[in-house]
């Protein structure tokens, strides 16, 4: 990369003071230390100038006083300002890569928008927007999956109404669920992101299907949540590295195991856990190198959460769901990875695409710094 490059990295979050201020204080802790290992790399690249956006009052996801003379940081006032000074400004820059939620259509609407109003000339180091579309939601994810021959575990979409009706009957936690009865499925939202209001329910599959079908039949509405049989085994996600150029296949990174707390039926993402190497999750390795064979070139990062050593499904590993975007799991990634991870995602030539990894277990949690 040897041609000077101007880089800019933003993350959709923090570039409204309103929305950071409003936003959990676990989605401010996972938001600031995504662009901040973004930001680590990119400053890691040689020749490189790099920007990232940020609201007036919100604080710097790095230390003011470290900050490299290299990095130069926008101020704007709401969300809206990012369409205008794309528009204005666009050109100044020559790559861009954005983070953001693929819940209510946020993330896709943003690539969209990003497409029509930065010239042609700037790499967009971002999923293609339908792949966006396509995986921000999970029953279309799903049947993605089974036309490509892929194994993932079945959803059915139902409604909200019903959603609190079966939260109320069967929620794990609740006295009326505390029985012999096995836990046999989970509720999530079908467009959501991250682990919030996902939840475990104890009810055999056949009678919650049938339920769902029977009731919603009954009373059409719009179907906003799904639900997907409980398939025991190891939780686990692996990341992808794609590339801009449309002859480099997305780089495969380890699997990393997620560690998932069940508080009284309501399952919440702590964090991970990354071993090098991980003989435990060969098969989610295995199943991960036919996605990218599957889904073939394609920019940006992108993760898969799966369930690896079952003995309840068909295969060794089975494909919860797809994540189009930058997920938590990257600090992890960066911990181990000896070379920049964004250096090959933006990478022009593919021996910079080449990573080498430490041979360690890394442990880590939502938040926590590069």
């Amino acid at each position: 990369m040897s041609d000077s490059r101007r880089i800019l990295c933003f993350e959709y979050l923090q570039l409204s003071d309103e929305m950071f201020r409003e936003a959990s204080a676990s989605l401010r802790s996972e938001a600031g230390a995504m662009l901040k290992a973004i930001l680590t790399d990119a400053l890691r690249l040689q020749n490189t100038e790099v920007f990232t956006i940020l609201g007036h009052a919100v604080s710097h996801p790095m230390q003011e006083a470290d900050l490299p003379g290299r990095l130069t940081t926008i101020r704007i006032s709401e969300v809206a300002d990012i369409n205008r000074y794309l528009q204005t400004h666009g050109n100044r820059f020559t790559d861009v890569f954005a983070i953001a939620p693929e819940c209510d259509g946020v993330l896709t609407d943003l690539l969209a928008r990003m497409h029509s109003s930065l010239p042609d000339t700037v790499r967009i180091h971002n999923v293609p927007v339908e792949l966006s579309r396509c995986f921000s939601d999970k029953l279309s994810t799903t049947q993605w999956c089974n036309e490509h021959r892929l194994p993932c575990i079945p959803a059915s979409p139902c409604s909200r109404r019903i959603a609190d009706l079966l939260r109320d009957r069967f929620l794990t936690g609740t006295p009326s669920s505390r029985s012999e009865r096995p836990a046999g499925a989970v509720l999530k939202p079908r467009y959501g992101a991250g682990s919030q209001d996902v939840c475990r329910l104890s009810c055999e599959w056949d009678e919650l299907s049938r339920l769902i079908s029977d009731t919603d039949d009954a009373v059409p509405e719009d179907q906003d949540w799904i639900v997907q049989p409980w398939i025991a085994g190891i939780s686990c996600s692996v990341g992808f590295l794609g590339n801009v150029s449309q002859e480099c296949p997305a780089v495969v990174l380890p699997p990393v195991r997620q560690q998932i707390r069940d508080i009284s039926g309501r399952l919440q993402y702590t964090g991970g856990e990354l071993r090098i190497p991980d003989p435990g999750l060969d098969a989610a390795e295995r199943l991960a190198v036919r996605f990218g064979e599957v889904v073939g070139p394609f920019a940006g990062y992108l993760g898969i959460d799966m369930i690896a050593s079952t003995d309840s499904f068909d295969s060794e590993a089975v494909i919860v769901e797809i994540n189009p975007r930058l997920c938590t799991s990257y600090v992890g990634y960066q911990t181990l990875c000896t070379a920049s991870l964004f250096a090959a995602m933006v990478a022009t030539e593919t021996h910079h695409r080449e990573l080498a990894w430490r041979r360690h277990v890394h442990r880590f949690a939502p938040g926590t710094d590069p």
